[in-house]
Formats: structure tokens, C-alpha cells, sequence
């Protein structure tokens, strides 16, 4: 995998009722078979992305926080493996 960019965030649950738990966010290519593809973002883990509702944000306009007690433990595995 080449070097990419990687943004630690913590978002909401889509109906904005409680916070999920911090993932790492990688940019990727995003859209339905029957959609244009366009840059967008997923987890480390495959847990989603962060959306605005009808499209993933791109990894730009993502919050960047650095890494909580209480992130994802997939996504930091996964983020020590490739850092490493």
C-alpha cells in the first residue's frame, strides 16, 4: 500500500443522537456501481466513512484530532502495521 494520507476523527452516528469511537480515515474512491466514482474517504477498519448526508467528505475536509484512549482498536492495528 503506498503512503497515504491518514486522519484520526471522532463523528457522530448519522442521526447525530451519540459519537461513535475515533477511527483513522483513508482517502479512496467512492460512488455506487451505477454512480461517477469521486474521492471520498473509508475507515481503516471498513466500518464507513465520514458523510455529509448524501456523499463521503473528502480526507481534506475531515477534523484531524490525534489518537484517543477510546479510538477503534481495528484501525489502530491496522494503522501501527503500516506505519511500521
Amino acid at each position: 500500500m503506498e503512503n497515504r494520507k491518514i486522519v484520526w476523527s471522532t463523528v457522530e452516528s448519522m442521526d447525530g443522537e451519540r459519537t461513535l469511537k475515533q477511527h483513522a480515515y483513508i482517502e479512496t474512491n467512492r460512488g455506487a456501481f451505477y454512480e461517477q466514482k469521486y474521492s471520498g474517504n473509508k475507515a481503516l477498519c471498513n466500518k464507513g466513512g465520514v458523510s455529509d448526508g448524501d456523499k463521503f467528505v473528502h480526507i481534506n475536509d475531515i477534523d484531524t484530532e490525534e489518537i484517543k484512549d477510546n479510538c477503534c482498536k481495528k484501525c489502530l492495528k491496522i494503522y501501527n502495521k503500516l506505519k511500521s
